[in-house]
């Protein structure tokens, strides 16, 4: 049974396979908690967090890939059940072994994988949180469940949310000064009271724009313009030459930031305006937000701390994270010894561990404990208020079916990178019926066959890219939750080419006789578009 189904069927919003799932992690739960109250050697939870990944499937195998949990133990025990519930073990590997393949499963079957982290030599053996996925064998794994999850995340929008075209919620803005300034000084446009309009359709005005009649590529390029700032910071003071100051909304590491603690910030309802943001960008079909810790989106996902990843990189602060590692790599009389000096005694207490030794018996809670205090309960309250603002029309409701919809909705920064695999399939011709239009047919192709050759520009602005081809097309450099139906390619009689961003359909000049001609029109006119527009 697809997702699609699953949710066209559930009642509670929990999807018959979860239910499955949940079944087998309760059992772990339990044992987890007696296994934890024991006091024989083998008995401590010693793996903290983790990651399992799915990232080949074909008609009768699975491959996966393991991000390594903290903490030490022996093996990982993999196993796998169907819709038959019945749990087959397939085998322990080694703690240094990411990546593996399960064999001979039936095509075209859902299966849930789990890996559970083991030490030896106990009458309980898990050392730590069982990981689990699911995926159906037989199809390929990136398609089928990222166009499961785009249609049950347009199901759910559509049924629950009923997004509202007839409605407009009108938004005037410059692109010369901060979006997110713009968005929410003054409460404008994301307080309590502009919820509802949430559900209307937005009406897109740039102040420096030609054409002011939005019929989608306006509201692409304002909801692509938010999502950068957003990660930029927010500038607390403007004039009319720009910004005068910055406040970091999140920090740290490319999918390793957290929110930033602000209390200014939180004190003006920032992060409930921003979580109301990036809904407000998922229901009409702009970008999501990039970049963030798995942590925290398993907090946004399940608003407790009891389901949460925990992952060293997730902590922002440098110093703190070193200290952390000096833990974990210690023991025995390094380890007191460790646990004396100044700067680890002053983050244990900051965490909570007044007057606390740390030695080998509570290293690994210890260590958990500072995790989640500084990736999580230091910043709990800007955590809240963003689930709170991105809750507010229920779509974090959805985020629960499956864990495609969360990454697609917030995705890491490799996945905002547009492929030619993904574009393809959604790029339409009109009929070339003359020799002019098949060559520039031809030359279209290839060009977008080189521009996915090349990198990404990392600050070289002069490269195009397909992510750039797409924002000159539709508004937006990267593939959106909602996705597109079609982009539509037509053909001209002049000089450049033309883009229809409402329409999402790009007119090509049919002029040219040879390919390095058309490329060179193609780059100098993509790189030098500005947005909605400009001319």
């Amino acid at each position: 049974m697809t997702i699609v189904e699953n949710m066209l069927l559930q009642k509670n919003g929990d999807s018959l396979s979860s239910s499955s799932t949940r079944r087998h992690d309760d059992i772990d739960e339990k044992i987890l908690r007696i296994h934890s109250q024991s006091k024989t050697r083998g008995s401590e939870i010693t793996a903290i967090g983790g990651q399992l990944e799915v990232v080949n499937i074909t008609n009768d195998s699975v491959t996966f890939v393991l991000d390594t949990p903290i903490g030490s133990f022996d093996n990982y025990r993999v196993s796998h059940y169907g819709p038959d519930e019945i749990e087959v073990e397939d085998c322990y590997l080694d703690p240094g072994l990411e990546t593996y393949t399960i064999k001979d499963l039936k095509p075209h079957v859902e299966y849930t994988i789990a890996v559970t982290p083991y030490n030896w030599g106990s009458d309980c053996p898990i050392a730590g949180k069982r990981l689990t996925t699911q995926c159906v064998t037989g199809i390929p794994f990136d398609k089928k469940s990222k166009e499961q999850a785009r249609a049950c995340l347009k199901f759910f929008i559509n049924s629950r949310i009923k997004p509202d075209r007839r409605q407009v919620f009108e938004i005037n803005v410059d692109r010369k000064l901060p979006m997110l300034y713009q968005c929410c000084s003054n409460n404008k446009y994301y307080a309590d009271h502009s919820v509802p309009e949430l559900r209307f359709r937005p009406e897109v005005e740039f102040k420096d724009s030609k054409h002011t009649y939005d019929l989608g590529g306006p509201w692409r390029e304002y909801f692509t313009l938010l999502m950068r700032h957003i990660m930029l910071g927010y500038y607390s003071e403007c004039d009319d030459d720009g910004p005068l100051s910055i406040d970091p909304v999140f920090e740290g590491e490319d999918d390793h930031k957290v929110p930033t603690h602000n209390q200014t910030l939180v004190d003006t309802q920032m992060y409930t305006m921003v979580g109301r943001i990036v809904q407000h960008s998922i229901i009409w079909g702009g970008p999501g937000l990039p970049g963030l810790a798995r942590s925290v989106k398993d907090y946004i996902v399940y608003g407790s701390t009891d389901e949460i990843n925990l992952d060293i990189h997730d902590v922002p602060d440098y110093e703190i994270r070193r200290n952390i590692k000096s833990i974990m790599s210690s023991s025995g009389k390094e380890l007191k010894s460790l646990g004396q000096t100044a700067d680890i005694m002053n983050m244990l207490a900051d965490a909570g561990f007044v007057q606390r030794t740390v030695n080998d018996s509570c290293k690994h809670y210890c260590i958990q404990q500072l995790l989640l205090h500084n990736i999580i309960k230091r910043r709990q309250e800007e955590l809240d208020q963003f689930r709170n603002g991105f809750n507010s029309l229920s779509l974090a409701e959805v985020l629960r079916t499956s864990s495609e919809i969360v990454r697609i909705i917030f995705p890491r920064q490799t996945d905002t990178i547009v492929t030619l695999f993904e574009l393809s399939p959604i790029i339409h011709f009109d009929d070339a019926d003359t020799t002019e239009k098949v060559m520039t047919a031809d030359f279209f192709t290839t060009y977008l066959q080189e521009c996915d050759r090349r990198k990404e520009s990392n600050g070289n602005e002069r490269k195009v890219t397909l992510g750039k081809v797409l924002q000159f097309i539709t508004g937006c450099p990267t593939m959106p939750p909602l996705a597109y139906d079609s982009i539509q390619v037509t053909f001209h009689v002049q000089q450049l080419p033309v883009a229809e961003t409402c329409l999402q359909e790009i007119r090509l000049p049919t002029i040219y006789k040879t390919y390095e001609d058309f490329r060179d029109v193609m780059d100098g006119a993509i790189l030098s578009c500005e947005g909605f527009g400009l001319f």
